[in-house]
């Protein structure tokens, strides 16, 4: 019960019938419970509020990822594609030579 001990609430009701009327004990219970309730409902809507943000959190990071992989992915095609355009020469399209080919064949007429 709420982590409290029957000794610690005995010592409460005690302290309670001490301090306090006898005729007020129970308005003074209603309004802790009333306080008890609203400091519960408070906690809830932070853990709420907290897994909100924590969800909101994880969907931003997962877009900009995917958004990053993305620009990487379609850079490293670009990169592959213009590697490829450099490697055969231009002017025989139908049967794309390297442009190595041709210069190794150019140093042995030489």
């Amino acid at each position: 019960m709420l982590g409290i001990s029957l000794n610690e609430l005995i010592i409460i009701l005690l302290l309670m019938v001490i301090f306090i009327k006898p005729k007020d004990i129970p308005s003074v219970v209603n309004a802790i419970a009333k306080f008890w309730k609203k400091l519960k409902n408070f906690m809830g809507e932070i853990q709420t509020q907290i897994q909100n943000i924590t969800e909101e959190i994880d969907e931003t990071k997962d877009s900009t990822f995917e958004s990053f992989h993305d620009k990487i992915e379609k850079v490293r095609l670009d990169i592959e594609k213009q590697a490829e355009l450099d490697l055969y020469d231009e002017v025989d399209k139908k049967t794309p030579k390297l442009k190595i080919e041709k210069t190794k064949q150019r140093t042995k007429k030489k």
